[in-house]
């Protein structure tokens, strides 16, 4: 298998070890078997999923949300999930059809992954590079009464951080860190640590 499309894979919320699932902010709470089809995609079992959404929720396809396309694709409670999704999956983003790669050639099952709708207006994200030799703060988003809260909280990040490269074991990976009202740390996402090599293979 490709290299870089293994990197994707194992970013796959599945295929994360247990101890990074247990603190992640929104797990998916339904999953549905999709196919490509073109340059689209198609549910599998369309019957699964045609029933109302129980709460909001937030696809992503493989490993990626639908916010690259200027939208988040949130389908709303008692929506019906087989038409949005239908509608989403005809629609996927250029980084959903590249990422997707990972599981179409090499004959990996796909899915497209529901999550509860979290609002992130008080939430604020703090991304790092994890590398089981180290850790370093790439970026913060800052919003709203958490605004603040990262000084006194730099030190508890760094050490989630480290756990979580910990767990991740081998290789290298950018995971968001979410920093709730609460105070509680949780991590929002886990991407994998591509090279301009990775991306070119996946491009090709």
């Amino acid at each position: 298998m490709d290299n870089a499309y293994a990197k994707i894979l194992r970013t796959d919320f599945a295929k994360l070890p247990a101890p990074v699932r247990r603190v992640y902010l929104a797990p998916p709470v339904l999953s549905f078997a999709v196919q490509a089809s073109g340059n689209s995609f198609t549910l599998v079992d369309p019957g699964e999923a045609d029933r109302p959404s129980p709460e909001a929720l937030m696809p992503k396809l493989g490993v990626k949300s639908w916010r690259d396309g200027g939208t988040l694709g949130i389908i709303y409670q008692g929506m019906s999930m087989r038409v949005m999704l239908e509608l989403l999956l005809q629609h996927p983003t250029r980084a959903q059809l590249l990422s997707t790669r990972a599981w179409t050639r090499t004959n990996t099952p796909l899915f497209v992954r529901l999550a509860r709708y979290v609002d992130f207006s008080d939430i604020s994200e703090v991304r790092y590079l994890i590398r089981k030799s180290g850790i370093s703060r790439v970026s913060a988003c800052l919003r709203g009464r958490t605004a603040r809260a990262l000084p006194a909280i730099s030190e508890r990040l760094s050490s989630a951080a480290t756990k979580t490269a910990e767990s991740l074991g081998d290789g290298s990976w950018v995971v968001d860190f979410g920093i709730l009202p609460d105070g509680s740390i949780r991590i929002v996402d886990v991407n994998p640590g591509l090279s301009p090599q990775d991306i070119a293979s996946i491009k090709g």
